[in-house]
């Protein structure tokens, strides 16, 4: 009997550490998953093609490929357009053929919005909420940071909160302060992509909303740093 039970609670366990690891969390897949990046050459329904991006002296980067859309990770986008420039990570799996053949992918994030994404989102909106903005997850922000060094990454918070940590190149302007004169101090371009956070995502909503109705076009709100997963600076 005692072995009998013994046996059915190997089982349970086994079956319980199986379900653990299929619920990894988006964050996980990033950080442990190989990726590839580079620029959308062309998309369907079913694929996008990639031109990955090229490293000096890494003979493994600068191919071609096929990315299949359907995704595991729903949280991350399935939606693109040429030009865009993305990161894909996947199984380690290629299959050999031209273009190379990318078909277990877990997650597609956004890293530079391309033209046709741009001028698509002026005049349709896409990807956008009824406020004007894009809402994003914290680890595509981290992705857009590293991606674009010009991207302006925005503190909503009190001086004070800001003083206690912020990520890492933030810049602070108040919800309370956003006005047309506040906001060109140090948003003087709309068309730059403004990613904005603050304590909890309520206030980074309230700013972003602002800022949308001020004309800024590339507003990317990602939460708060309770949620941000990388270091803080002070």
């Amino acid at each position: 009997m005692k072995k009998r039970w013994m046996g059915l609670l190997g089982a349970v366990l086994t079956v319980l550490m199986l379900f653990s690891a299929c619920k990894r969390s988006l964050n996980d897949v990033i950080a442990t998953e190989p990726c590839k990046q580079g620029v959308v050459e062309s998309v369907n329904e079913r694929v996008l093609f990639l031109d990955e991006d090229k490293i000096e002296g890494d003979p493994n980067t600068g191919g071609y490929y096929s990315v299949s859309l359907d995704v595991e990770y729903s949280d991350s986008m399935t939606h693109f357009y040429e030009g865009d420039r993305v990161a894909v990570y996947y199984d380690g799996w290629i299959a050999e053929s031209y273009p190379g053949q990318i078909n277990h992918v877990y997650a597609i994030l956004l890293l530079e919005a391309g033209e046709a994404r741009k001028e698509a989102e002026k005049e349709q909106g896409v990807d956008k909420n009824a406020d004007g903005y894009t809402e994003i997850t914290p680890e595509a922000a981290k992705e857009m940071m590293d991606a674009d060094p010009d991207a302006v990454i925005l503190d909503v918070r009190e001086q004070s909160e800001f003083d206690t940590g912020h990520v890492p190149g933030a810049v602070l302007l108040p919800v309370g302060t956003i006005d047309e004169e506040s906001a060109a101090a140090v948003l003087p371009d709309k068309e730059t992509t403004v990613l904005v956070y603050c304590r909890s995502g309520n206030r980074s909503k309230q700013a972003s909303k602002a800022l949308a109705e001020l004309g800024y076009t590339q507003i990317y709100e990602f939460g708060g740093v309770n949620d941000w997963p990388y270091e803080l600076e002070r």
